[in-house]
């Protein structure tokens, strides 16, 4: 169920007991899992008599929520990426017709962390599919980002940071939202 305040998702529990659990956005992030997390019992009217205990809450599956909330066509920005339906990669593809520009390369990094933060199993695969180019072709565009100084990567893990030039580079006074929203999840994600 999506409500104005995120989605939700109830799970049936051995012994009478049901885990109500609620996002705070209606598109929840890989990898993070719900803001609330409720256990009742399945009938208030007859609550299980030995009450609550941990044995319940081991039974609780945040992997299992989160495969029921994709099933309702619930997905993050990640999930939707490189997909022709989706803003961010049509815009991505768009950049990448023109060559080698920072624009091309800021809106590249912003996508790859992006993908990262989300904990994507293989975002250079799916910045190739995206872009129509090898995986190895990415990683050295990713490369020319950071010696063109629009991304910064992190020492020996996947992932990095967006400079202050690649935030202009990549939005520059665009009507449309999704660059923007792509930099801001990315923020937001940012530990």
């Amino acid at each position: 169920m999506t409500t104005p305040d995120g989605a939700t998702v109830e799970q049936e529990l051995p012994g009478g007991w049901t885990a109500v659990m609620r996002w705070d956005t209606d598109v929840p992030v890989p990898g993070r899992g719900p803001v609330t997390l409720e256990i009742r019992p399945t009938d208030p009217a007859d609550p299980p008599p030995n009450g609550l205990s941990s044995t319940v809450l081991r039974d609780v599956s945040f992997p299992d929520a989160y495969r029921q909330l994709r099933g309702r066509g619930t997905l993050s920005a990640a999930e939707r990426f490189g997909t022709d339906s989706d803003p961010t990669t049509r815009l991505l593809r768009k950049a990448a017709s023109d060559g080698l520009t920072d624009r091309y390369l800021a809106m590249l990094a912003a996508a790859y962390l992006v993908l990262v933060n989300a904990e994507h199993d293989r975002p250079h695969d799916a910045l190739a599919r995206a872009v129509g180019k090898t995986p190895a072709t990415v990683k050295h565009h990713l490369w020319q980002a950071q010696r063109r100084e629009l991304f910064e990567r992190s020492h020996g893990r996947k992932g990095g940071a967006l400079t202050e030039k690649a935030r202009r580079a990549a939005l520059p006074d665009q009507s449309d939202d999704t660059w923007r929203n792509a930099v801001a999840e990315h923020r937001r994600n940012q530990p």
